[in-house]
């Protein structure tokens, strides 16, 4: 009886542990399906330039292109040709007839990326049981390396990254088929590295343990067909070139001011083939249309010509609000937010070395929550630096351990030195009177900043090949802003040794200078309302829903610790003095007890923040005002806002920018 009454009491446990557990997971699909439909849906398809103009391009199968295995060896190394006696149908049509283990082929600019947003959007909006139970996510391929490993700890670590999904629930995912993965861009994988990156997708697609994993892909064809093999995928779709009268009926359409431009398409074919992307139709007709302007037309080659529309386009962008006001007189300049046309261009060729520069999220979505001093350029990467700039001490100081490290070093000095005198005045007041405390608490602060300072510039960075660990976090490790934080017991106890340290040496300093009893009210209270702050714990799991959501609430948390230790500091006055202790002494102390909130948690993001606008601006890589500047761009239709972050308008541009000269800004057109 009591064994039976055992087993029946276990079974029970694990009916309920398995519902929870089946609950936590379908709270975490949903929050993917919103996470993909708000950024890659609402922020990136329904934001895309190649959306601007309606244009026909059809979809045709390439039966070659792929590795179904039954399949001949015909056009083993290439896409092969296209089909042309099927009818062209949507992406979604496509995917379904291929099981939804589709490649989406096509040349640059011809909306491969569109398409496989619209498929996420299909995808999303079905109402069919076996869609609704899937998560379709968006991942940029450009951000697999060779030493990554097996592709899925590549979607482990991306979909934690990037949608806080746990590794256990991506692994159950992945072999139960609830993913839905849309792969962007093997053609960004780096050349080098796309062999490698080729095999690991095949072995991934062959495993039966993923057998039920739907995945789409996108790659330029050019690219495709110089890789070694085929991917292992059910069926093959390639985007059709626009028809040069499609283009012309798109000019027509955009009025008069296209005309030159209609008239050069019909005489010179050269120029006209250039068209036969949608990118290439919708930056001319964004371009041009305004009339307002004398915008010379393209001449050269194909190639010339391609770069031209995209340097007309920019300009047309930069100079876009003087347009308007011209067009419109007496009107202001519309969405003015105090950046010149010529910092707009130079920001953008930095901004987009920058992002490009590093295998991460960021090298193509812009998160301001997440930027740090980490990604400044660091020592070995002054090519990324503005010639001349920075100069002085701090030019020196960035030459010796890069600029990511001289930021956060000299940002956090001098505010140390700052905030520490206002922290620690009241006590040394207290302890030695007016005049003598004053005198002290300035050497003492100054000393404060030197020491963080050489712990954050120098010793804890690698100017001499080598890194030394203290018992402060590691700085990769540093919480970054985040839309929620959360107060742990376990994360205070750990920081229990260190601030009872930090708090008892400070009250032996005032029981010396004044009573034992007093020194011990000093010291309760910087441990209390040091570990206050020293408790939190940032929650990813919530991405910002617009961009610097995640400053903003950690600026808020911040005040309100603040807030909460003179509340909880005046409720320990009122104690001590109940207790008839001294209980000035605790006041005096309730400004240092929030100095610890510095080292952690929000302040600790906040001043990273300060960091990196201070190296950012003052090597001329970035504007002081970063968040008004992407504002700024995207008003100009040079950059778009993608869900909490920004990306560059089209990736075309991105290119763009990142091989434009900074020092060479185009001049603003004649009317």
């Amino acid at each position: 009886m009591f064994g039976s009454n055992i087993v029946r009491v276990t079974g029970v446990n694990m009916a309920l542990y398995q519902d929870r557990g089946a609950e936590r997971a379908d709270l975490a699909r949903q929050r993917v399906r919103r996470y993909t439909r708000r950024v890659w849906v609402d922020g990136g398809l329904h934001h895309r330039l190649d959306g601007t103009v309606s244009l026909a391009t059809p979809l045709r199968e390439r039966p070659y292109a792929v590795d179904r295995g039954w399949l001949s060896d015909q056009g083993r190394r290439g896409a092969g040709p296209e089909e042309t006696g099927r009818s062209p149908r949507g992406i979604a049509e496509w995917a379904g007839e291929f099981g939804g283990r589709l490649l989406i082929l096509g040349e640059p600019g011809a909306g491969k990326s569109t398409q496989l947003l619209h498929l996420a959007e299909a995808l999303l909006d079905s109402e069919a049981p076996e869609d609704t139970a899937r998560c379709p996510v968006v991942l940029l391929l450009s951000t697999w390396q060779p030493r990554t490993g097996p592709f899925d700890q590549w979607l482990v670590a991306e979909l934690r990254e990037h949608y806080q999904v746990a590794a256990v629930l991506t692994e159950r995912w992945l072999r139960d088929g609830t993913l839905t993965l849309l792969l962007d861009g093997l053609d960004e994988v780096p050349e080098e590295g796309r062999p490698q990156c080729l095999e690991a997708l095949n072995a991934f697609l062959r495993d039966p343990a993923h057998a039920d994993v739907r995945v789409a892909m996108t790659c330029r064809s050019t690219e495709y067909d110089r890789l070694p093999a085929r991917l292992a995928l059910d069926g093959a779709v390639s985007l059709a070139p626009v028809e040069v009268a499609e283009a012309q009926r798109a000019f027509r359409a955009a009025g008069e001011a296209l005309d030159p431009l209609l008239r050069l398409t019909e005489r010179n074919a050269e120029v006209a083939a250039v068209f036969r992307t949608p990118l290439m139709v919708v930056l001319a007709v964004l371009a041009y249309r305004d009339g307002t302007t004398s915008l010379p037309l393209p001449d050269g080659d194909a190639a010339q010509v391609r770069q031209e529309i995209l340097r007309l386009y920019v300009v047309s962008m930069l100079y876009r609000h003087r347009v308007l006001a011209r067009a419109e007189p007496g009107s202001p300049a519309v969405g003015e937010r105090g950046f010149s046309p010529s910092e707009t261009y130079r920001y953008l060729a930095y901004l987009a070395r920058l992002m490009t520069r590093r295998g991460s999220r960021l090298r193509t979505l812009l998160y301001v929550d997440e930027l740090t001093p980490e990604w400044l350029p660091r020592k070995g990467e002054e090519s990324y630096l503005p010639q001349g700039r920075p100069t002085g001490w701090f030019g020196r100081f960035t030459a010796r351990v890069g600029l990511d490290h001289a930021s956060t070093g000299s940002t956090g000095g001098v505010l140390a030195t700052c905030f520490f005198t206002v922290f620690v005045a009241p006590l040394s007041v207290y302890a030695w009177g007016p005049l003598p405390g004053l005198l002290s608490a300035v050497p003492l602060s100054l000393a404060v900043g030197l020491l963080v300072f050489t712990l954050f510039g120098v010793t804890r960075m690698k100017p001499f090949g080598r890194e030394v660990s203290f018992f402060l976090d590691d700085e990769g490790s540093v919480p970054r802003a985040a839309t929620r934080w959360t107060w742990v017991v376990s994360r205070a106890a750990r920081w229990v040794v260190p601030a009872a340290t930090g708090a008892a040496a400070c009250g032996a300093v005032v029981g010396v200078s004044t009573t034992a009893l007093a020194g011990l009210v000093v010291a309760l209270t910087i441990l209390v309302g040091g570990l206050l702050g020293l408790g939190l714990v940032p929650d990813y799991r919530r991405e910002p829903d617009y961009p610097g959501e995640a400053l903003s609430v950690s600026g808020r948390v911040l005040r309100t610790l603040l807030l909460a230790a003179l509340a909880l500091g005046g409720a320990e006055s009122a104690a001590y003095a109940l207790a008839g202790w001294p209980w000035q002494a605790c006041l005096a102390a309730v400004p240092m007890s929030t100095c610890l909130f510095m080292i952690t948690g929000p302040g600790r993001a906040w001043l990273r923040t300060r960091a990196l606008a201070f190296g950012g601006s003052r090597s001329g890589l970035l504007p002081s005002r970063l968040g008004p500047f992407l504002e700024h761009a995207t008003e100009r239709a040079l950059l778009r806002r993608a869900g909490g972050g920004y990306a560059y308008a089209h990736d075309a541009l991105q290119e763009f920018f990142e091989r434009a000269d900074p020092r060479t800004v185009p001049e603003e057109p004649s009317r």
